[in-house]
């Protein structure tokens, strides 16, 4: 085939280029010593006949040319050539290209990375079958303030036999596990599910089998599932661990199978799943009063999110006829899963994100303000290049080469500086991806690394191109000074370019700053510092009634208390934002009119609101006195407070049932944000002495703060010694101090700041040295000016003076443009910030100032350089 022999001659005069000019002249040589023997045949001497061939065949160089230009090879030839005299060049300015490259690949890496976090956590499909179609069902009540609630089981069984919007729908909640004979006793994070989670999401085990639909009832053998983490590092990856017996809360576990690596749900923390079912005895009233479910649903096909929501609220609407006395002004909601792992981290990456393209436009500036000056000291080699012969076509590609040979060296340098930052940057993976989702250096990274460097070489590269076809080539060549008025204003353009862009990073990171402040003034209703904190689950076969666990809460105090260094102590249901679970109806004796109210309900002991640095408004403490030999007493919040006419202390409170049995009010306690420390909680919140308790439940103790003098941490393996001498099994989980859980509240929106910070102090240096660089130009450009001014009398104040205007010029327009930029993107953060608004006027103004600051502080030497010229040099110069 034709085409096929054509490709293969082009290809072997690229890869055989000096075989084939070889050839070339050969063949040339043969035909021009034919037509000499022919001119000889005809009479003409041996001079006369070569001159006439060689007359007669147009010249052997321009033949040759000809026959390259058929090879159609040249361009790629002429290519190669501007490579390897652009690599010259850059070689050539060892300075200026290490400049250009470190600014450039700052800037590439920026993007990469961001572009690598939000690429696997917004646009990436969840590691499970047909993900898109993976969905979480909610309940809501917006009369009572819940938006997104977990779901009863009875209306979760209604969903599921009366939906036909969905393949199937699964339902779990999270809980504790005790793991024990495997060395130390652990506390593990689980769920409890029901047997058809794992074929809903559609994910296989890596060993083993999924649970059956008969497990999960009672009297049933215990199954469960582990985690691929969990077997690696509890059980040494042994791969007949399927079957086995393991012991879980001190009862016998079969191990029915153990999930793939990188496999988790709904947490990354999560490390077994055990199943659970609900019998239809609970579709009935009794099991819609404890909301407590999470569903997960597998859309059927071509059936949409908008069209199952429609009819899961049909649903709803019906039950709430059918059972108003729980299920009345309820509705649902469907989310998509990944929507629902994403939450509010896709505002916070799309905001990094936008900031790294800001930083890398602000960095092609620069090195597009570099390249102009540069392009000043080539005027001479370009005009030389133009007289002979060479086209505005072919500068501009030697210009484009150059400029991509730059921006694809620091591609390199950036994808190994992104990469490097990778470990940095977990925290803005969403917690229920935090396990699944590892940035790594692969294709797509590499492709929009690719991308973004080579359009950021194309527009940097063509910087230059106008002033280069402006070059007036007499000028050129008697070496005049290159210091032209569109020069300079191209190149003050890109400053105020710079500046524009470099205000809009600065003000965005100073809102998202103002909001850590705000968030760190808040009052979260405790004195967090030093105080240890621990969870204690107790396994029900060891500690089967209330009686043997109120003697082991007192027998852990008393150890602590004994403690060097301890202060207070005390247990609680959950410490603040550790569950926002744990709550239940409140009513007050005689106040039919107050609303439904859900109050938190925290079982504690006498000492943890005073270890928590809460305060007392009214009232008391609770004491040792307070057991179930007295009076039933609670103290309430403030916020329960407000529910109560008058004084609340005597009044009589209870939950969940406006029948008794009453609880005398003893205290009144200052609020705590139980939710979250942005956020007032909409709860309020009712205390009750542990040793009251009647019964074995979901209320019951866990967690242990200790308020210590000193490092709080320092005393987590003592008071660990004194629980295992209690009991040897019993596990010591989420050691942690009570600044640490308080700090995690905010952590992602630290790293944000911070990352944001490093942003605009990258921006903040490349506007002030693209302004240094474009006055230096300015100075020299305008130096036998200055010069004359000098010798007519001007005074080198006078220069300074001139210097700083038209710096304060350049900075001043870049300052507007890029407050008017920020006026209208700035309302899109308003999610993101807290205590500040969009368009806050002493943030706007802080980064207008530094902006001045920083641009005045750049025109600084060029001016002081301005003043120090020796008028006899300046004239002589030109």
């Amino acid at each position: 085939m034709r085409w096929v022999q054509n490709a293969s001659n082009w290809l072997r005069s690229l890869v055989r280029r000096k075989a084939v000019e070889q050839e070339l002249g050969s063949e040339l040589r043969f035909h021009i010593e034919r037509q000499v023997e022919e001119n000889l045949a005809a009479g003409m001497t041996p001079d006369e006949a070569r001159r006439a061939a060689i007359r007669e065949f147009g010249g052997v160089e321009q033949v040759k040319q000809d026959c390259r230009d058929n090879r159609r090879t040249n361009y790629l030839e002429n290519l190669i050539k501007d490579i390897r005299y652009g690599f010259r060049m850059l070689r050539k300015s060892l300075s200026f290209t290490f400049f250009a490259v470190a600014v450039l690949a700052l800037g590439i890496a920026a993007n990469s990375a961001i572009f690598s976090i939000a690429d696997d956590v917004l646009v990436r499909p969840l590691p499970y079958r047909d993900s898109n179609r993976l969905v979480m069902v909610w309940e809501k009540n917006t009369r009572l303030g819940y938006p997104h609630t977990d779901v009863a089981a009875g209306n979760y069984l209604d969903w599921k036999e009366q939906s036909d919007a969905f393949e199937d729908l699964a339902a779990y909640f999270g809980n504790a596990f005790n793991l024990t004979g495997e060395g130390t006793p652990e506390r593990l994070d689980g769920i409890q599910a029901t047997p058809n989670l794992f074929s809903v999401l559609g994910v296989k085990p890596a060993l083993g089998r999924w649970f059956n639909s008969s497990e999960g009832l009672p009297g049933q053998s215990q199954v469960t599932i582990l985690s691929h983490g969990l077997w690696k590092r509890k059980f040494g990856g042994n791969p007949q661990i399927v079957g086995q017996s393991i012991v879980i809360n001190d009862q016998p576990y079969v191990v029915a199978g153990v999930m793939p690596e990188g496999f988790q749900f709904p947490r990354g923390d999560t490390q077994l799943w055990v199943p659970i079912q609900f019998p239809r005895a609970q579709s009935g009233s009794a099991g819609r009063n404890v909301h407590l479910l999470s569903v997960v649903g597998r859309l059927k096909p071509l059936i949409g999110r908008q069209q199952a929501e429609t009819q899961v609220q049909t649903i709803a609407r019906r039950l709430a006829e059918t059972y108003p006395e729980t299920n009345k002004d309820y509705g649902a909601l469907v989310i998509p899963l990944q929507q629902e792992f994403v939450r509010d981290a896709r505002l916070s990456l799309w905001l990094l994100l936008a900031a790294s393209v800001l930083v890398l436009a602000i960095a092609c500036s620069n090195v597009a303000n570099m390249l102009l000056t540069r392009g000043v000291g080539r005027t001479r080699e370009i005009a030389i290049r133009s007289a002979l012969g060479a086209g505005r076509r072919r500068v501009a590609r030697q210009l484009l080469v150059e400029g991509v040979l730059l921006s694809a060296t620091a591609c390199v340098v950036g994808v190994l500086f992104a990469a490097a930052s990778f470990r940095f940057l977990d925290n803005l993976i969403p917690p229920a991806l935090s396990g699944a989702v590892f940035p790594t250096v692969d294709l797509r990274l590499l492709g929009f690394a690719v991308l973004i460097s080579l359009l950021s070489g194309i527009v940097f590269g063509l910087a230059p191109l106008r002033e280069t076809f402006r070059v007036d080539l007499s000028e050129a060549f008697r070496a005049r000074s290159a210091g032209s008025g569109v020069r300079i204003r191209s190149r003050a353009f890109l400053v105020a370019f710079e500046t524009a862009l470099a205000v809009v990073v600065v003000a965005g990171t100073g809102l998202v700053v103002r909001t850590i402040m705000n968030i760190g003034a808040v009052d979260p209703g405790f004195r967090p510092q030093n105080v240890l904190t621990l969870r204690l689950e107790l396994a029900a076969n060891q500690y089967p009634t209330i009686e043997k666990r109120i003697a082991f809460y007192r027998e852990v105090l008393g150890r602590v208390h004994a403690l060097p260094g301890v202060i207070s102590a005390g247990f609680t249901t959950f410490l603040p934002y550790t569950n926002f679970g744990g709550a239940t109806g409140f009513f007050a004796e005689g106040r039919s009119d107050i609303p439904p109210t859900v109050v938190y309900r925290r079982e504690t002991s006498s000492e943890y609101l005073s270890a928590m640095g809460v305060s007392l408004l009214k009232g008391r403490w609770f004491t040792e006195e307070d057991d179930r030999n007295h009076p039933l007493v609670a103290i309430i919040s403030e916020g329960a407070a407000r529910l109560l006419d008058g004084d609340p202390i005597g009044r009589h409170v209870n939950f969940g049932n406006p029948g008794g049995p009453w609880l005398t009010v003893v205290g009144v306690a200052g609020d705590m944000r139980e939710e979250g420390v942005e956020l007032p909680s909409r709860r309020a919140a009712v205390y009750t002495p542990y040793a009251q308790s009647q019964e074995v439940w979901f209320f019951n103790p866990r967690d242990l703060a200790i308020r210590v003098q000193g490092d709080p941490m320092s005393l987590a393996a003592a008071v660990q010694r004194e629980v295992w001498a209690i009991n040897p099994n019993q596990t010591v989980a989420q050691i942690r101090t009570l600044e640490t859980i308080l700090d995690q509240q905010v952590s992602n929106r630290k790293l944000q700041a911070a990352l944001l910070s490093a942003f605009s102090l990258l921006s903040i240096s490349l506007a002030a040295l693209g302004l240094y660089a474009l006055l230096s130009f300015v100075v020299q450009a305008r130096k036998q000016e200055f010069g004359v001014r000098m010798a007519l009398g001007a005074t080198p104040r006078q220069l300074v003076a001139a210097v700083l205007r038209q710096s304060v010029l350049w900075v001043g327009g870049g300052v507007l443009a890029g407050l008017a930029i920020t006026l209208v993107v700035a309302r899109s953060l308003s999610s993101l910030l807290y205590g500040v608004e969009p368009t806050d006027p002493l943030t706007l103004a802080a980064s207008v100032f530094l902006l001045f600051a920083v641009g005045v502080s750049a025109a600084l030497v060029p001016a002081w350089r301005a003043s120090r010229i020796d008028p006899m040099t300046a004239l002589r110069h030109e």
